[in-house]
Parts: structure tokens; sequence; C-alpha cells
């Protein structure tokens, strides 16, 4: 029983190595000018069927982009210039492509909805940076890694 697993998983990896790559050809698409005040971009995340590019920059901002002609299509967070810290996750739901959590350096977490650019929930890690975060499949649960050494 064991063995005719294996033979059927080795076989699944050759079927797999047959097809061709998927990463064949890489080829910029367009640039999008950063400007000044948003002290450089620090996360990114396309949505779920392509047709949005959430950026976070530098000064806590998020700001969506339509990936193929570079144009913003929505100030979803304003940053700051004296106070703000780095955006440094975004994660679109898996399930709603019109909610998104972003995570920052000043150790928040805000769930916004992108229809009406409202932050519905939110979370503080006092005195900690979160430096990524991603959602399970079904978008019932999220991870975070923060600097001091946790995964929660």
């Amino acid at each position: 029983m064991a063995r005719r697993r294996l033979e059927a998983a080795l076989d699944a990896g050759r079927e797999i190595s047959k097809q061709s790559d998927p990463f064949s050809k890489l080829s910029m698409l367009s640039t999008i000018p950063v400007q000044r005040e948003l002290a450089g971009a620090y996360s990114l995340q396309f949505s779920l069927i392509g047709d949005q590019l959430a950026v976070g920059f530098g000064n806590g901002a998020v700001q969506l982009y339509n990936p193929e002609t570079g144009d913003m299509s929505l100030a979803l967070k304003k940053g700051s210039s004296r106070r703000g810290l780095a955006v440094m996750s975004l994660c679109f739901h898996p399930l709603d492509n019109g909610v998104i959590l972003e995570a920052g350096a000043d150790g928040n977490i805000g769930c916004w909805q992108l229809e009406t650019s409202m932050c519905t929930h939110s979370l503080q890690e006092d005195k900690n940076e979160i430096n990524a975060m991603d959602f399970n499949l079904d978008g019932t649960v999220f991870a975070t890694v923060y600097r001091r050494t946790k995964m929660r």
C-alpha cells in the first residue's frame, strides 16, 4: 500500500515537471513613481483576482493602484510626515476582495473595507513591530510575525 502511494506521488511529480515553467519570461509592465513624502514603499500585495495592487509606505500610508495602468485608484490611509511608521505587511482577505489587513511598524493592525475606505477593526501590539502577516486559506485566522521573535 505504501509503495503504491509512493509510486503515485513520483508519477505526479514527473507529470508536474513536464509542464512548462510559468515564470519563463519576466518583464516590467509599468513603473509607478513614489512621492517623496510617502517615505518609500515597504510592502505590496496584489488582490486575489489581480485587479488591484495595494502598497504600504514608510509614512504609514496605504494606496491602491491599477496594476495595468499604474494609476492610483484609492488613497486608503493617509500617512503622517511627522510620526508615521512604515506599513510592513498587507493582505487581501482570501474570500472577500473588498477587505484588506494592514500591519505596521508601530504595532497596529487595521482591517479596512475598500468600498467605504473605513477601518472597521483594529488591534494594537504596544512597543512591538509587526514584520509580516498572512491569512489562512478560508480567511478565518491570520498570523503575524513580530520583531521580538514572536508569531501569533
